[in-house]
């Protein structure tokens, strides 16, 4: 299964290598269209407020917004850090000439207010959507 690379056959503890990976791997996800498979590297705490069945079609939402292009993109990481069981990435999707960062899902902004995307090290793997308190691929509530 997929989210298992995130970090278990990396070794127990939070690591660069495994934290690349699994941004890739969830950044391809999104790049395919695998609503799924990028929801398997979300955090328990993002799954109780948003249901895999409330995220797909805000998903397919965001990622149809950036048209046909994005199926050719290219994931890059630029920049990983760890800092205990925090886990910190910049990266980017480049596809038509143009790069969206990995916490970038509004294909209209071109400003980069959040230069980088948390994860969370538990469990012997990175999870992504455990320092967010409100979903927003989520229907409000």
């Amino acid at each position: 299964m997929a989210a298992c690379d995130s970090g278990a056959e990396n070794g127990q503890e939070p690591n660069e290598e495994a934290l690349t990976e699994a941004a890739k791997t969830t950044a391809q996800a999104f790049v395919d269209g695998d609503a799924a498979k990028f929801y398997s590297f979300m955090h328990d705490s993002f799954k109780q407020k948003c249901s895999l069945g409330e995220f797909t079609p805000s998903f397919q939402i965001v990622r149809s917004s950036y048209g046909e292009g994005i199926v050719d993109a290219e994931v890059k990481v630029i920049e990983v850090r760890v800092d205990g069981n925090q886990g910190f990435i910049d990266g980017d999707i480049y596809f038509n000439g143009r790069g969206i960062g990995f916490d970038d899902d509004d294909p209209n902004d071109i400003t980069d207010d959040q230069p980088e995307d948390s994860w969370l090290w538990e469990d012997g793997r990175w999870w992504m959507g455990a320092f967010n308190p409100n979903p927003a691929p989520c229907p409000a509530s």
